[in-house]
């Protein structure tokens, strides 16, 4: 086998060793190994490939469910998975963006593979057998993750791509296993644990406006229901203050609030019930609704 070796004398140096695999399982990298004197150890970071990799994409990392006791409703949580990649990418953009469960993940089999499994429940339909089984990988992931999407699109048919993918990575969780996650995210977890009731609390909260001139904005507004603070964002910032009115089921105003990127208003002093955001942009007109508890 030829070696060949190579240095910098300054500055961080790449290698990716991928190790390929022959079982039909897929292929990831593995950590270089330090060699002779004086040599340094690789890592498992940067190690986000394509089609992973690309910025408009959602890209999705791997962990095991949670479990939770019967008898205490104790939540067990579980780390990441030892085959998810780990980020960033190689020109510094912070991946993945979320991670979903990957592991040990019961699914269906196609009934013509020839491929090994150990059958863990089956169904028959039509005089023929059909077998699930427990997979693992980030290519189980990704597919929990665009069943989420799909949620979402059926919440909101008018969601655009970049308002979904804001939701899920907004509302993603953190636990005592992902730890505090910056704003930005990280490169394990990207910004936490995909979570779908939150994030389809949010799709229902979501309205775009489009202009003749096909310029956009986008509106959200979390939590909701709320107890107290309800929280405005806009995707972009505005070059003059939109007012949004809280009115209440008879159209009364009984709050008005000013925002170009991001507000908040205390409606604890609301009572109970159902209420409608409404706003204005160039001539166009949005209603939200949201819950006081």
């Amino acid at each position: 086998m030829e070696q060949r070796d190579s240095y910098a004398a300054t500055g961080t140096v790449h290698y990716w060793n991928v190790v390929e695999l022959s079982n039909g399982v897929g292929n990831w990298g593995l950590d270089f190994l330090a060699y002779g004197n004086g040599g340094v150890a690789g890592d498992n970071q940067y190690g986000i490939g394509e089609p992973a990799c690309t910025e408009s994409v959602i890209t999705v990392g791997a962990h095991r469910s949670s479990v939770f006791v019967t008898s205490t409703g104790a939540e067990i949580t579980f780390p990441l998975a030892g085959f998810s990649s780990i980020g960033p990418t190689y020109d510094e953009r912070m991946k993945p963006d979320v991670t979903a469960p990957g592991v040990d993940v019961i699914s269906s089999i196609n009934s013509y593979t020839t491929r090994y499994y150990t059958t863990a429940a089956n169904t028959t339909f039509n005089g023929r057998t059909y077998d699930f089984a427990a997979f693992s990988g980030t290519s189980m992931a990704s597919p929990a993750t665009v069943g989420v999407a799909a949620l979402l699109l059926e919440a909101n048919p008018a969601l655009q791509p970049q308002q979904l993918k804001n939701i899920l990575m907004t509302t993603a969780r953190q636990d005592d296993k992902t730890g505090t996650i910056p704003p930005g995210g990280n490169a394990q977890w990207g910004h936490g644990k995909v979570t779908a009731s939150a994030a389809i609390a949010m799709a229902l909260s979501v309205v775009s406006i489009d202009n003749i001139d096909n310029e956009s904005i986008s509106l959200s507004l979390f939590p909701n229901p709320t107890d107290a603070i309800l929280n405005f964002m806009l995707d972009k910032r505005l070059e003059s203050e939109l007012l949004i009115n809280i009115v209440n089921m008879e159209g009364k105003i009984l709050k008005t609030q000013s925002i170009i990127t991001s507000s908040t208003v205390d409606v604890s002093d609301l009572a109970r019930g159902l209420y409608f955001v409404r706003f204005n942009y160039k001539n166009k007109s949005r209603t939200l609704r949201f819950v006081k508890n």
